[in-house]
């Protein structure tokens, strides 16, 4: 991916199976109660899911902006995430409904 130099794809994902990740520190486009963290490209969700199948833990970094919006391809599920990082300026409203369903919460 020229933009942000990453690799993505079959490729990536297969060397990626070949590590194991105590913690992974994961970015996403949006993150809801339904569908959980997700972004919009089929290939960097299909790399993202290989990180974290690999991660003992996930920590989800997210601006306000991305919260209670989803995408087109999910990466991984409110049950798959153990924290989630992000700004003071996030709904509560989001947080609270967030909250209730297991996720923990870290407001910087």
């Amino acid at each position: 991916r020229e933009m942000s130099m990453a690799f993505l794809g079959d490729l990536a994902c297969e060397f990626i199976s070949n590590f194991k990740i105590d913690i992974l520190f994961l970015g996403a486009e949006g993150l809801n109660a339904t569908h959980g963290a997700t972004v919009p490209n089929i290939e960097d969700a299909q790399t993202k899911r290989a990180f974290v199948r690999q991660a003992k833990k996930v920590v989800l970094l997210v601006d306000h902006t991305k919260i209670g919006k989803s995408f087109f391809m999910n990466i991984a599920h409110i049950k798959d995430i153990d924290l989630v990082i992000t700004n003071k300026q996030a709904n509560p409203k989001f947080i609270n409904e967030l909250m209730s369903l297991g996720l923990s919460f870290a407001l910087v």
